[in-house]
């Protein structure tokens, strides 16, 4: 599998072949009897209509019915850093509402996550086993929200942000305003009071983080080149090309020959200088500089983006 690619475009790397194998083995052991083996669901499609007739419906990743403990049994494998609970997790008991229609005589739920790469005080495989009574009053508090969606919806930002499209899109403002209140905050965590491992943790987190957000941002800062590049307006931003280095338009042979007939030379070296060195050889008032600057070329350098306020607008076109 190790160097495959996915369906998503995703490369397999070794991790995620070892993270697999050991979600796997951890699925694997919780089946007891073949009776429970005969209604396993891997990657199944399981419906909802306790929450919504129609529109609450997802794929569970592992789940299966214990008919000699009368326990359904839920996991679900997350492969990324950010931690998740399972005590109430909204997630697994719609998952395991959807395997209540299929099993409806069941007393017990046993719902839990395989998260085998950010460290957790409860470990890398977790659950949260209850009776199903527990479940009614947390089914009513869905039902309500429901309602709400379709009546009067409104926006709370929170852990859930991550798997919304108004946030991956930036169309909701109750998340764009959390994440502005997130940078504005500032605070200074006392690391002298961590451990080792906390250390260790918190580095390799703070690493991700960065990196993160610099791809971020150097996604956006090349799709506001690319529109500005092709005329649109960004506000707030405009294009900035840098100069590249200078270069002769004639051959070092020829250069040479119109150094000696100006009369410049330059006793440290017998290379060809670059034009810019050459001109850093004559006073700023020289007649000479010209003639020099006649056979300067120069390359286009990178194109980045700077802060636009309007006033570089303003003097390029002498607006006032």
């Amino acid at each position: 599998f190790v160097g495959a690619k996915a369906e998503n475009g995703i490369f397999v790397n070794q991790e995620m072949v070892d993270c697999a194998k050991f979600a796997f083995e951890h699925c694997i052991s919780l089946v007891t009897s073949d009776a429970a083996f005969r209604t396993i669901l891997v990657e199944g499609r399981v419906h909802m209509p306790q929450v919504h007739l129609t529109d609450c419906w997802g794929t569970l990743d592992f789940g299966f019915y214990n008919p000699d403990t009368k326990t359904i049994v839920i996991r679900d494998y997350k492969h990324g850093f950010g931690l998740v609970e399972v005590f109430e997790n909204w997630q697994l008991i719609c998952y395991c509402l959807g395997m209540i229609v299929k099993h409806p005589e069941c007393e017990y739920v046993d719902l839990g996550v395989i998260q085998p790469r950010p460290h957790h005080k409860h470990g890398a495989c977790r659950s949260w086993t209850t009776h199903i009574s527990t479940l009614y009053p947390l089914v009513e508090r869905l039902q309500k929200k429901i309602v709400e969606v379709y009546t009067n919806p409104s926006a709370t930002p929170g852990d859930h942000c991550r798997y919304c499209p108004g946030a991956k899109h930036l169309s909701c403002d109750a998340f764009i305003n959390s994440g502005y209140n997130a940078i504005d905050m500032s605070f200074a965590p006392s690391l002298t009071e961590m451990t080792n491992e906390q250390l260790g943790e918190l580095y390799k987190t703070c690493n991700r983080a960065f990196n993160a957000i610099k791809h971020l941002r150097d996604n956006a800062a090349n799709q506001i080149i690319s529109k500005l590049d092709s005329g649109s307006k960004v506000k707030g931003w405009r294009l900035d090309q840098q100069e590249g280095n200078s270069y002769w338009s004639k051959s070092d042979h020829e250069i040479e020959i119109l150094c000696k007939e100006l009369g410049i030379k330059d006793p440290t070296t017998k290379k060809i200088k670059t034009p810019i060195q050459v001109l850093n050889l004559l006073p700023a008032n020289d007649k000479r500089r010209k003639q020099v600057e006649k056979h300067l070329k120069r390359k286009m350098g990178n194109i980045s983006i700077m802060p636009d306020d309007g006033r570089e607008a303003d003097r390029i076109f002498g607006n006032k």
